[in-house]
């Protein structure tokens, strides 16, 4: 199987659009064929590269570790927080899941360091969907 067909195919599963699966899948062959034709990327797409790169781990964490959060960590008031962030697309109040997050029990360092992180965080960040039981 074509590695794009297999992202196209991942990213679906996880209930994003045909059209955000191809977008992304387009890219990282695009990207791909540049790294293998040895072409180096100037600076512009560089930061292109690396602004996408940021933009996956938001939304999709560690592949390869994914997460699954306790339901006993998904209190009022962290599904409270979660729904305000995503319908108003202002994740400003992350460092406030967290410690809504910590003060239900969760301990996992990778939800946590991920609410921590600079970001940016945006609308399908995979720790706020996990929250909202989106994922």
């Amino acid at each position: 199987m074509d590695l794009a067909v297999s992202w196209t195919a991942m990213i679906e599963s996880l209930g994003y659009s045909s059209r955000a699966a191809i977008i992304v899948s387009e890219n990282a062959r695009r990207l791909g064929k540049m790294w293998v034709s040895g072409r180096l990327l100037n600076r512009k797409q560089q930061r292109e590269q690396k602004q996408q790169a940021v933009l996956l781990r938001d939304i999709f964490g560690n592949p390869f570790r994914p997460i699954t959060l306790d339901s006993s960590w998904l209190t009022s008031t962290v599904t409270a927080l979660a729904r305000q962030m995503y319908d108003s697309r202002d994740f400003s109040a992350m460092p406030i899941l967290v410690d809504a997050l910590q003060d239900a029990g969760c301990g996992d360092d990778q939800v946590l360091s991920h609410c921590r992180g600079p970001g940016p965080h945006v609308r399908g960040c995979f720790v706020v969907d996990a929250c909202l039981n989106k994922t």
